[in-house]
């Protein structure tokens, strides 16, 4: 396992930019794929197998949300820092694409995915890739040395159970620790990657 705090610290001092450089030039989409399986490991942001709920799996409380083929990249992640409910956004492996991180109640992940999802194209018209939806979804590390990190981010942790989008500062001060030191994620390994 490895921190999502390490995910985001190698993504922004560029442990792997020199994968990244050879992935972002590649033109074709599916040799681009490929390459990326191939060159860089990939965490589940969501949580860890193997952990204390019943179907095995230790939810982070975090939520992956993918943004592919976007035009503008620097006008996505803008309008992605500014939104209260981020709490990281960066650009994606292939260059294409942003990623951004927002906290949840990891017991509604679903349910959090499909708010989500409608939060960011009601707000923005950001199309969310379905993948995360998956909170065993992997998500490769990537390079982006403006990666965005929030000091201080609204909670949605209701927006599963209780259905309410909510703003609490004592969840958005707990973010900050839970995501960037101590939430644990599973870390695969290219090799590992390439037999999934």
């Amino acid at each position: 396992p490895t921190t999502i705090g390490d995910f985001i610290k190698a993504i922004g001092d560029g442990t792997f930019a020199k994968e990244i450089d050879d992935i972002r030039k590649t033109e074709d989409k599916g040799a681009r794929g490929n390459k990326k399986r191939e060159l860089l490991p990939a965490v589940m942001i969501s949580g860890l197998q193997g952990g204390k709920d019943s179907s095995g799996f230790l939810h982070s409380g975090v939520l992956q949300m993918d943004f592919d083929e976007v035009k503008d990249l620097e006008k996505c992640k803008s309008l992605l820092m500014s939104d209260s409910y981020v709490c990281c956004a960066f650009i994606s492996p292939s260059g294409t694409g942003v990623k951004a991180l927002v906290p949840i109640d990891g017991g509604f992940h679903k349910e959090c995915f499909e708010r989500a999802r409608n939060h960011f194209k009601g707000s923005y018209e950001l199309i969310a890739d379905e993948s995360p939806k998956n909170p065993e979804s992997l998500c490769y590390f990537s390079h982006d040395p403006d990666i965005y990190v929030s000091e201080r981010s609204a909670s949605v942790v209701q927006w599963g159970g209780g259905g309410v989008d909510a703003f609490s500062d004592s969840t958005a001060e707990n973010l900050d620790t839970a995501v960037t030191i101590t939430t644990s994620i599973d870390y695969i390994t290219p090799k590992q990657g390439n037999s999934l």
